[in-house]
């Protein structure tokens, strides 16, 4: 019982690093440079290159790729403590 509660913490932590990592995307694309096309990047993560932005949104470049690397990460985590519980 215990194992599941964490597995499920873990994925909940995943799931809020994912809507972060969704956000500052969002807030990212504010700050996209005059000359950079729309077609520069392979899907919605792959749009981090920080030479695609402004130097004000830079820094945010990496506040997202470090959102979804942590929601990576704890989902991951879930998952494999969830399977070792089970029977």
């Amino acid at each position: 019982m215990t194992a599941n509660a964490i597995g499920w913490a873990l994925l909940g932590i995943g799931i809020y690093f994912l809507l972060r990592a969704a956000w500052l995307d969002r807030r990212l694309q504010r700050f996209r440079s005059a000359g950079a096309p729309a077609a520069s990047y392979l899907g919605k993560f792959g749009r981090w290159r920080r030479d695609l932005y402004t130097p004000e949104g830079q820094p945010l470049s990496a506040s997202t790729r470090r959102a979804f690397a942590l929601f990576c990460i704890f989902s991951l985590l879930g998952v494999l403590v969830l399977e070792s519980a089970r029977p």
